[in-house]
């Protein structure tokens, strides 16, 4: 897939990750060389869950699902992506952690990947900016995390009443 670099600083200036960077035009150009034009057909896997994680991308096209594998062994959902710019994969940018999730293209897609040593070159390069990122990246990290606690909080109530019921419900078999 070819993108020209006019249209990743574009993306870049738009995203709410790096929007900020609009008005400082060196630290658009650096960063838009850090990132590679990638692109998957529908039913390709992107990032498994597993693999070590190594680099954030940024959606230009196309629809993603992020699935993750529960205790039995089965694939759950746990987000659909199909907004120009959204990102994932950017804890990847913190660490070398294994990805918590898999993340399959559910339709063809055009991305841009931003390799965490590319990102660490930015930031030696632009540290001002970086510290804007993190800021940024540690916000939508504790969003997730929130909707997680709360999700968590939810599917934990409903075990406890379908514990509640299954054991009201043997009680009755017994005084059969």
């Amino acid at each position: 897939m070819t993108i020209r670099p006019a249209e990743v600083a574009d993306c870049i200036r738009s995203s709410e990750l790096f929007s900020f960077l609009s008005t400082d035009e060196r630290a658009v150009a650096f960063l838009s060389d850090c990132f590679r034009a990638v692109s998957f057909t529908s039913g390709n896997v992107i990032i498994r869950e597993g693999d070590e994680g190594d680099s954030m991308l940024m959606m230009l096209s196309g629809t993603v699902r992020i699935d993750t594998k529960i205790p039995a062994g089965e694939q759950y959902t746990v987000a659909t992506l199909n907004e120009e710019q959204a990102c994932f994969g950017e804890l990847s940018l913190f660490d070398s952690q294994l990805w918590s999730a898999t993340a399959i293209a559910d339709t063809d897609c055009q991305l841009l990947k931003l390799d965490r040593e590319a990102f660490e070159r930015f930031a030696d390069a632009f540290p001002e900016h970086a510290v804007v990122v993190y800021r940024r990246l540690g916000k939508i990290v504790s969003q997730r995390l929130r909707q997680a606690s709360k999700d968590i909080g939810i599917l934990f109530q409903a075990l406890v009443q379908e514990v509640k019921e299954a054991s009201l419900g043997s009680r009755g078999d017994h005084a059969r």
